[in-house]
């Protein structure tokens, strides 16, 4: 019986190669990766997600009533404080602790229950910031 020299081997050197090629490029993927969801955490937007809860927390019928002080600390983000604004009809409610000046802000158009029977068109500050 003969043997064929290197059948269905492939040369040692191409095959070092390869394996540095494919754990190279695994490496930086997982680098970027890693880099991408620091980054993602860090400059997370919180505040336009807040807003969206809590016009969900208050809305009825397509208009909402004028935030209070339990609204506003439902809708905070954890480990974060939540000042909500909202303005219509010339009048102004506040829910919240004072906003510093470095606090993220969203801002919604909303319909607001102004009385009973009278939704006037209105506009929903909400700031967010790390909670001291």
């Amino acid at each position: 019986m003969s043997r064929s020299p290197a059948r269905g081997q492939v040369e040692p050197i191409a095959a070092l190669v390869a394996v540095f090629a494919v754990c190279a490029g695994l490496t930086i993927y997982v680098g970027v990766l890693e880099g991408s969801i620091a980054a993602a955490d860090g400059d997370r937007d919180r505040a336009a997600p807040a807003a969206d809860r809590l016009v969900g927390e208050l809305a009825s019928f397509d208009a909402i009533d004028p935030p209070t002080e339990a609204d506003a600390a439902a809708a905070a983000p954890a480990r974060h404080s939540l000042n909500a604004t909202l303005l219509a009809a010339d009048r102004r409610w506040t829910a919240g602790p004072p906003t510093p000046a470095d606090a993220e802000r969203a801002d919604r158009s909303v319909s607001v229950r102004v009385e009973p029977s009278r939704i006037e068109p209105g506009q929903l500050e909400v700031h967010v910031w790390p909670a001291a």
